[in-house]
């Protein structure tokens, strides 16, 4: 224990001055810390985007009229690329998830799962309506009769 004030005048300004030294008070430190982070939060934000607007796209299948074979081969292959993309988002979030801190990417990564949701949804709803809906001669029908 020290019983001196000399002693404890020193230690005190020796800590205040290492403190002061630190990277933490300096705003250009900070600054670069902040702009790290988001150098991480764009590419998620990006990617939410382009998740969602892949997400109306596939839901615009639902409205279109599928007459042919042609075009039912067309929705197969839209959604079997869309579910393999699916497949690949949902390891980045698994990674994404695991490897940033909630603290600072909380909300942005909420955001991209929930478009990673809405994304299966959807691709599952189009192979409904298309594959399963339109080929039921009783729902057509009562449709039809509407």
């Amino acid at each position: 224990m020290v019983k001196d004030i000399g002693t404890i005048e020193t230690k005190t300004e020796n800590l205040i001055s290492s403190y002061t030294q630190n990277p933490l008070s300096d705003p250009e430190a900070i600054n670069l810390f902040l702009d790290n982070i988001n150098k991480i939060r764009k590419p998620v934000l990006k990617a939410t985007d382009i998740i969602r607007e892949i997400d109306k796209l596939i839901l615009l299948i639902t409205w279109v009229d599928v007459k042919s074979s042609e075009d039912e081969q067309k929705v197969k292959e839209i959604i079997q690329i869309s579910d393999s993309f699916h497949k690949d988002v949902i390891k980045v979030f698994a990674w994404l998830n695991k490897n940033l801190p909630k603290r600072m990417f909380g909300e942005a990564l909420k955001n991209f799962k929930n478009a990673v949701d809405d994304l299966e949804d959807s691709i599952n709803e189009v192979e409904q309506v298309i594959f399963v809906f339109r080929k039921d001669k009783e729902l057509t029908d009562i449709i039809d009769n509407l």
